[in-house]
C-alpha cells in the first residue's frame, strides 16, 4: 500500500492543476507553480489585459516563465511507471531475470528503446512548440505596438486636419475683412477723386471761355492795330491740377508672403570677374579691377550679375534684397538655361527683371524685358520678390513704403528658374554700395 500512496503523491507532483493530466511541455511561473504549456496559455487566451498564475492568482507577464525540461521528463517517466506501482502486491509482475517485483530501480529496463524515442520525439515538439509560442508572443507585442501607435497617428492627423482648416478660415476671414476695408477705401477715394476731376472740369470750362473771350477780344484789336502779346498775359490765368492715384497696400499681406520665405545665397561659380561675393554669400558689390578667375560657361562676362541658389522648379518662394541708397541696381528672375556670354541674344520672356536708375527724391524703373520705363514717387531701400511657379507669377515689392512696385502677367514657366543679382557699375565714386539678401526676419512685421 505504500507502493501505491507513493504513486498518487508522485502521479499529483507530475500533473497541471488546470487539465488534472500529467504535464505535457511543462512551463514554470516566477511563483514556482507549473503548468502545461498550452493549458497556461489557454488560460491567457480569456484574459484581456493582465496575466496571473491560475493557482495562486499572482500577477506575470506574457514572457515570465520557463520551460521545465527536467518536469516535463519526470512526467513521462510517472506516466509509464503508473499502471506497475498502481497493481496490488499479487499482481505484481516479476521480473523473468531475478524473479522478483519490479521496483524503481529497474527503471531503465521498464523504459524501453520505443519510449525513449517517442520521449525525444516529444521533447523535439515541445522545444518547438515553445519557440512558435515565444514568436507568437513576439508578433502579439509588435501588433499591440503597432496598434498603439495607429491610434497615435489617427490623432495626430485629426489635430492636424483641424489645425489646417482652423488657420485657413482664420485666413479666410482675415482677407475678407480687409478685402471689404479696402474696397470702402477705394470707394471712399474714387468718391474724393471724382469730385476733384468733376470741380477740375469746372474749372477748365470757365477757364475755356473766359479764354475765347480773350482770344477774341485780342482778334478784334489785332485788326485795329498791331498789338505785342507779352507771357503775362498766359500767365495770368491759373494751372489745371492733375491726380495721382497711389499704390495700395493690403495690410498683413507681407506676414502672408514671408510665410514662402526661402534661404537664397549667391553662386560665386556664376558671378562675373567684376564682382565681389562676400564670404556668407548673402552680398555682392562691383569692383573696378577684374579678378582673376576661370572662364567656363556658367559665369557672366557681359554683365556684372551674379546667380542665387537654390533653382526653383515649382512652389511658392519669397526673399528680400537691401539696396540701400544705391542709385542703381538690377534684380531679376530668369531661367537657369540662359547662356550667361557677351554674344547670346536676349529674348523677350528669358528673364523677368527691375533695374533703377534713382535720383535723389524719386526712382526711376526700368521692367523688362521688352524694357518698360515706371515711375516711382519714392526712393526704394529694401524690395521683396515673390515667386508662384505653378501660378506663372513674378512679382517685385517695395518693402520700405509698403507697396506693390509692379507683377508681371501670368506666363507658363517652362524650365528651372534662378535669381539674379546685379550691383551694377560704379561711376565716380557713386554705386559702389553692395547688394545684401537679408532675412524677413530682420525686418518688424508688425508695422504692415
Amino acid at each position: 500500500m505504500a507502493a501505491v500512496d507513493l504513486a498518487k503523491s508522485l502521479q499529483e507532483e507530475l500533473s497541471c492543476s488546470v487539465c488534472m493530466e500529467y504535464f505535457v511541455d511543462p512551463v514554470t511561473l516566477s511563483c514556482g507553480h507549473s503548468f502545461c504549456r498550452l493549458c497556461l496559455l489557454g488560460c491567457w487566451e480569456e484574459a484581456e489585459e493582465s496575466f496571473s498564475c491560475p493557482e495562486c492568482r499572482g500577477a506575470c507577464e506574457l514572457k515570465d516563465f520557463q520551460t521545465n525540461q527536467r518536469l516535463g521528463k519526470l512526467a513521462v517517466i510517472g506516466k509509464q511507471l503508473r499502471p506497475h506501482l498502481l497493481q496490488s502486491p499479487a499482481e505484481e509482475e516479476l521480473c523473468g531475470r531475478h524473479q522478483q517485483a519490479l521496483k524503481l530501480f529497474y527503471l531503465d529496463q521498464i523504459v524501453s528503446k520505443e519510449i525513449k524515442s517517442r520521449f525525444i520525439f516529444q521533447s523535439k515538439c515541445q522545444e518547438l512548440l515553445h519557440r512558435l509560442w515565444e514568436k507568437m508572443g513576439e508578433v502579439q507585442t509588435v501588433l499591440a505596438a503597432e496598434k498603439k501607435n495607429s491610434e497615435i497617428l489617427k490623432e495626430e492627423m485629426h489635430n492636424w486636419r483641424w489645425n489646417f482648416m482652423s488657420e485657413f478660415e482664420k485666413m479666410h476671414r482675415f482677407l475678407d475683412e480687409e478685402l471689404d476695408l479696402q474696397l470702402r477705401n477705394l470707394e471712399k477715394d474714387e468718391q474724393e477723386n471724382l469730385h476733384k476731376l468733376r470741380q477740375n472740369e469746372e474749372d477748365l470750362i470757365q477757364q475755356s471761355g473766359t479764354l475765347r473771350a480773350r482770344i477774341t477780344e485780342l482778334e478784334e484789336t489785332l485788326q485795329r492795330r498791331s498789338v505785342e502779346l507779352s507771357v503775362s498775359v498766359l500767365q495770368q490765368w491759373p494751372k489745371a491740377t492733375f491726380l495721382e492715384l497711389s499704390s495700395c497696400w493690403v495690410t498683413g499681406m507681407r506676414e502672408m508672403l514671408c510665410k514662402y520665405e526661402v534661404d537664397i545665397t549667391l553662386d560665386p561659380n556664376t558671378a562675373s570677374p567684376y564682382l565681389i561675393v562676400s564670404q556668407d554669400r548673402r552680398s555682392v558689390r562691383f569692383i573696378e579691377t577684374p579678378q582673376d578667375v576661370p572662364d567656363h560657361q556658367d559665369r557672366f562676362d557681359n554683365c556684372a550679375s551674379v546667380l542665387g541658389s537654390p533653382v526653383f522648379t515649382s512652389g511658392r518662394h519669397y526673399w528680400e534684397v537691401e539696396v540701400g541708397d544705391k542709385p542703381e541696381w538690377e534684380l531679376a528672375v530668369c531661367y537657369e538655361s540662359r547662356s550667361r556670354k557677351s554674344n547670346a541674344p536676349v529674348f523677350p520672356g528669358d528673364i523677368f527683371s527691375l533695374m533703377a536708375f534713382q535720383s535723389p527724391n524719386r526712382g526711376n524703373l526700368w521692367i523688362g524685358f521688352p524694357l518698360t520705363q515706371l515711375s516711382v514717387k519714392h526712393s526704394i531701400r529694401r524690395l521683396g520678390v515673390f515667386l508662384d511657379y505653378e501660378a506663372g507669377v513674378i512679382s517685385f515689392y517695395n518693402v520700405t513704403e509698403k507697396c506693390l512696385i509692379h507683377s508681371f502677367l501670368p506666363v507658363h514657366f517652362s524650365g528651372p528658374l534662378r535669381p539674379v543679382f546685379s550691383p551694377r557699375l560704379m561711376y565716380d565714386g557713386r554705386n559702389e554700395g553692395p547688394l545684401t539678401i537679408c532675412p524677413v526676419s530682420d525686418h518688424d512685421l508688425r508695422h504692415y
